[in-house]
């Protein structure tokens, strides 16, 4: 029987500590060099409150071509509401409005005509028909859509103040209360007592 040759112990621990730490490396760097499978079979879920939203409901009437309500996407501004309803009119005043302006949920948007201040006729006998779509059944001015000459018949709102009512809210949007016509200049509560009753929204 062939006699082993002597080994010194330490050097065989170093030994199988190397071998040991060399598989432990390549297996490391196979595991890695696998394909990493992705679990595309889960579907994205959005609440239901993600998707409100994301979602704009906006009323879009006057010279507009297809006058109606139309959801939008959040964000949307004036502009998109006009494309969305078809496009505005030959007869549309778009300098009178912020095309630019961010739209919010539930608002209308009213597109006036070039020719409605030029005419007072038109609206004259839109009221004695009952059709003046600025007036409710009661009588009262809406103050989201009348023209400035309607404004003007107000108390205590002559021409001027009639223009900056219609100005803020081509900028900032419709009216949310009616409180809020105070922030428009020349109004104060003087003249909202007065006119308090005879506007609505």
């Amino acid at each position: 029987m062939a006699n082993l040759p002597n080994i010194d112990p330490r050097l065989f621990k170093v030994a199988v500590g190397v071998s040991a730490a060399s598989l432990l490396a390549g297996g490391v760097l196979w595991f890695q060099g696998q394909p990493t499978e992705v679990d595309v079979t889960q579907p994205v879920v959005i609440s239901e409150s993600e998707q409100e939203a994301a979602v704009l409901v906006v009323h879009v009437v006057g010279e507009v071509k297809q006058p109606g309500v139309y959801d939008l996407p959040a964000n949307s501004r004036v502009t998109d509401a006009i494309e969305a309803a078809g496009g505005a009119t030959k007869e549309a005043d778009l300098t009178s409005i912020n095309l630019a302006r961010v739209l919010f949920d539930g608002e209308q948007i009213f597109i006036g005509n070039v020719n409605q201040e030029a005419s007072p006729s038109t609206s004259s006998s839109s009221s004695a028909s009952g059709e003046n779509p600025s007036a409710n059944p009661a009588g009262r001015i809406n103050i989201n859509m009348a023209s400035a000459s309607q404004l003007d018949q107000l108390p205590g709102i002559g021409p001027v103040i009639a223009g900056r009512i219609v100005d803020y809210r081509n900028q900032n949007g419709p009216f949310r209360q009616l409180t809020d016509l105070k922030n428009v200049s020349g109004i104060g509560d003087a003249i909202y007592d007065k006119i308090k009753d005879l506007i609505t929204l």
